[in-house]
């Protein structure tokens, strides 16, 4: 059972959630108030959602793929999808971040790229085009149905930065906590993904660019 996972305070602005005086937040509220207001009220349901996982799920969850227990390894390529009949890439980049359960955690990128059918994959990572910064999940991802697997890289070799802010300690950090004293290329926030985590900060993009379901 995991016991470590911190838990961040938020507050609400304009229906949104921000995390109290910390670069994240900070940045997210100069992205949000930039936006045209119709995009502001898309982003506050969205919000307003997260707090009814109930509602969340049946608006905004990740569509069911297919389920698996076989347990992901570094260089494997899923899809996933956040709306009927497209499917984004995901990359598993770290599969031996250590946590309190039998099994460990994953650190995955997922890309801007994207298919219209499962028999038509065709995946070269640009780590310069992700979708969101680079987040630690658990394999529930997979024995849910939400990430599958299409294929598998012998090399992993990430060639952008990335990292992940803790907001308990003010500090930025990798995977395996070991402190980063530069701010990387993509900075997300520490913590485990929730299983409605991922369809969260998902949504959000699509909201924002609308091209991004456009084939």
């Amino acid at each position: 059972m995991v016991t470590h996972i911190r838990i961040i305070r938020y507050v609400h602005i304009g229906g949104s959630m921000f995390q109290e005086e910390n670069i994240i937040s900070l940045e997210w509220k100069k992205r949000y108030e930039s936006q045209p207001e119709e995009i502001k009220r898309e982003l506050d349901d969205l919000s307003e959602a997260f707090d009814d996982y109930k509602v969340f799920k049946e608006k905004y969850q990740l569509k069911v793929i297919k389920r698996t227990r076989k347990l992901a390894k570094k260089g494997d390529i899923f899809v996933f999808s956040p709306r009927e009949g497209i499917y984004f890439y995901g990359l598993v980049v770290k599969d031996d971040v250590k946590s309190d359960s039998e099994y460990n955690w994953y650190v995955i990128m997922l890309f801007k790229n994207k298919t219209n059918s499962l028999d038509k994959i065709n995946f070269v990572p640009d780590y310069n085009e992700l979708l969101i910064p680079p987040l630690v999940v658990t394999r529930l991802y997979w024995t849910k149905g939400f990430f599958y697997n299409v294929g598998h890289l012998d090399n992993v070799n990430i060639t952008t930065t990335y990292g992940f802010y803790s907001a308990y300690w003010n500090i930025i950090e990798d995977e395996y906590h070991n402190k980063i004293i530069e701010k990387p290329h993509y900075l997300g926030l520490a913590g485990i993904a929730t299983d409605i985590g991922v369809a969260y900060d998902v949504n959000r993009e699509l909201i924002i660019n609308k091209d991004l379901l456009k084939f």
